[in-house]
């Protein structure tokens, strides 16, 4: 996983909604005081007003309009602050007017609106088995109030209240119903951005990391192996030692620029980092050569259109599997075999063993040819490692090609 992988795990998702959703999701708890001040006095004075100015149609006392009616109304004012001791008030004063038989809205002794903002705010901040359980107060008291005031009174008191709270609980529970799913989601698109990020730094660590082995082990390899022929050849062939120095130097210094290169990118994430191509294998094996290895390459016809990263994959295991022959071999005869068939792109490397006496090597148990395995499996391929019946030992990889590079060019 590139650079690019990272900043994407690390994009933020925006909101969505309109400019009305955006609007009351930014007003702020100031804001909203206001907007419920405001409400509990419409409340008041659209629905107690009329019934104070209106005396030829109700003949109650104005105190007792304007208490029940305030005490309905006015403490909406502060709903979102104390919900359930407001809705207690609402439904009180509602029971009251009831039992003294005093109308303080055009519609009678009931508070449907003021009861129906209580119960929504109820229903909207608080858990719904305190929401239910107050739903059910409010309509055990005010049916057994409208009963009572029909037996006392003798007329036939409606309850257009209880129809209120009912509306206003299913209007406040389906609001905080689809809040909290809101906030399920985005805490779990959080978690999952989390979790990708996580991942994304540990595989870039990974790749870095395996850069780093490839960059090193190959070229402190070829620069152990031409500082040996450096020290042996010092006082018979000084030139030979000459140039064994001279290939030592441009070795540390290309691995210095490699290392410079790769880090500077993890620094910045902006910076572009040339990889290696199957275009640089002869400059690969040139260094190879340098160490005293007889090394030849073939190579077939390819499918245009590669992925970079599988180029440099490739490119890696060729490598590794090179230094791992300057490592532990030393001079012998290898061969670099990469072709295409069957949309399989099979990558091999044969060295013919040791020429200096050295005994076979049993396998490589170190990060090398666990990097091998490892660039292989990351394209859904295999690699086969081990020692050749004939002597030597042998590297294969097959590596399946995407199906939009399959069309065969000529590199």
């Amino acid at each position: 996983m590139g650079h690019g992988d990272l900043a994407e795990a690390r994009t933020v998702v925006q909101p969505r909604g309109g400019r009305l959703a955006l609007l009351v999701r930014g007003l702020g708890p100031v804001a909203w005081q206001r907007v419920d001040t405001v409400v509990a006095l419409a409340l008041l004075v659209g629905l107690t007003g009329p019934e104070l100015l209106d005396r030829s149609v109700n003949g109650d006392p104005p105190l007792a309009i304007l208490a029940l009616g305030a005490g309905a109304s006015l403490p909406l004012a502060v709903r979102r602050k104390w919900p359930r001791t407001v809705l207690a008030i609402t439904v009180t004063c509602a029971v009251a007017a009831s039992l003294l038989d005093v109308g303080y809205t055009p519609f009678g002794s009931n508070a449907g609106p003021a009861v129906g903002v209580a119960m929504y705010t109820v229903a909207d901040r608080l858990s719904r088995r305190v929401s239910v359980t107050a739903l059910a107060v409010v309509v055990v008291a005010t049916f057994s109030s409208s009963w009572i005031a029909t037996w006392l009174y003798g007329g036939q008191e409606n309850a257009v209240h209880v129809v209120a709270a009912a509306v206003g609980w299913l209007a406040g529970d389906a609001v905080r119903t689809r809040r909290a799913f809101r906030t399920e989601m985005a805490d779990r698109q959080s978690r999952e951005m989390a979790e990708r990020t996580r991942r994304a730094i540990a595989e870039e660590r990974v790749r870095v990391s395996r850069e780093v082995h490839d960059v090193i082990s190959h070229n402190l390899s070829v620069i152990a192996v031409r500082s040996g022929v450096g020290r042996l050849l010092f006082d018979s062939r000084p030139d030979e030692a000459r140039t064994a120095l001279t290939e030592i130097e441009t070795v540390s210094r290309k691995a210095l620029g490699e290392l410079r290169r790769l880090l500077g990118a993890v620094r910045d994430a902006g910076e572009t980092v040339p990889t290696p191509t199957l275009a640089d294998l002869p400059g690969l094996m040139a260094e190879v050569a340098s160490s005293g290895i007889d090394v030849t390459r073939e190579q077939g016809e390819l499918p245009s259109g590669l992925p970079s990263t599988m180029e440099l994959s490739v490119y890696r295991i060729v490598q590794e599997a090179l230094t791992n022959v300057v490592k532990h071999v030393g001079r012998t005869r290898a061969r670099v075999l990469v072709t295409h068939a069957e949309n399989v792109l099979s990558v091999e490397v044969t060295d013919d063993g040791p020429r200096d006496g050295r005994g076979e090597r049993a396998g490589d148990p170190g990060w090398g040819l666990v990097g091998i395995r490892e660039r292989a499996a990351l394209f859904g391929g295999t690699a086969d490692i081990g020692p050749r019946p004939e002597g030597g030992f042998r590297v294969s990889v097959r590596i399946p090609v995407p199906v939009e590079s399959r069309v065969g060019v000529d590199r």
